[in-house]
């Protein structure tokens, strides 16, 4: 599996406790999605997006995600992983 690189953001919210919680959350889901989602079309992935951060507890909105949607969705899709051989 190909790893995904890191979200770097600025680094004034490591100052704030919670901001640095909701930028790890974001770094959490954006990943994952990505893992999952590459490929797909624009519109499905700031769908899942959204629910996601949402049930993180993040509230945004579509156009917050939007940038992140479009980005996620012209990446390749991820190679399927090896098949385990019974030994």
């Amino acid at each position: 599996m190909t790893r995904i690189a890191p979200v770097d953001f600025d680094p004034t919210y490591s100052r704030n406790t919670f901001a640095s919680q909701v930028a790890a959350r974001i770094e959490y889901v954006v990943a994952q999605v990505t893992a999952s989602h590459a490929g797909s079309p624009p519109d499905e992935v700031a769908d899942l997006l959204l629910s996601r951060l949402r049930r993180m507890g993040i509230s945004v909105n579509l156009r917050q995600v939007e940038p992140y949607a479009r980005i996620i969705a012209r990446l390749p899709e991820a190679p399927p992983p090896p098949r385990k051989t019974a030994s």
